[in-house]
């Protein structure tokens, strides 16, 4: 039942001609290029007049004279060292943050959902390709990637 099957290299071949087929015919139904054209810098509006850099009078490019005094009462007070957060800890509440405390719970859990369930069946009876961690850890990878993907996309909206 779970043996290669005979010429699934055409099969694959096939497959992919026909994506492609589909593709360029529908973007030829939308008058659309097959690709994006390279990015080109838009045309210059105005031209823009070049001042020399040695123009501006050197105490204007320069900080001159002596630093400012510093008071002596605000030269005695002790700085008091605040405990700043760890990093892991900072990341999880910018991630909170930016997504709201629903979809970034959402996006936790079905990782750990599909990945724990993976494993689970990957190590169980169930797994027709017998015992011990076979495929699950790429099923693993690619959810990860998947929540990666689904985290970065929030940003495009």
């Amino acid at each position: 039942m779970f043996q290669n099957i005979s010429n699934s290299t055409f099969i694959f071949m096939g497959w992919l001609a026909l994506g492609v087929i589909a593709y360029v015919l529908y973007m030829r139904y939308r008058h659309e290029p097959l690709w994006e054209p390279l990015e080109v810098p838009p045309p210059r509006e105005r031209e823009i007049e070049h001042v020399p850099y040695e123009t501006l009078p050197r105490s204007a490019r320069y900080r001159m004279g002596r630093r400012e005094r510093i008071a002596a009462h605000a030269a005695s007070q002790v700085q008091v060292h605040e405990r700043h957060r760890p990093g892991w800890q900072l990341e999880l509440e910018l991630f909170f943050a930016r997504h709201g405390a629903i979809r970034g719970v959402l996006i936790v859990l079905v990782f750990a959902a599909v990945s724990g369930l993976a494993v689970f069946v990957d190590l169980s009876a169930y797994d027709p390709f017998g015992p011990g961690l076979g495929w699950s850890p790429g099923l693993v990878v690619v959810a990860f990637l998947a929540a990666y993907v689904l985290n970065r996309s929030h940003a495009e909206e």
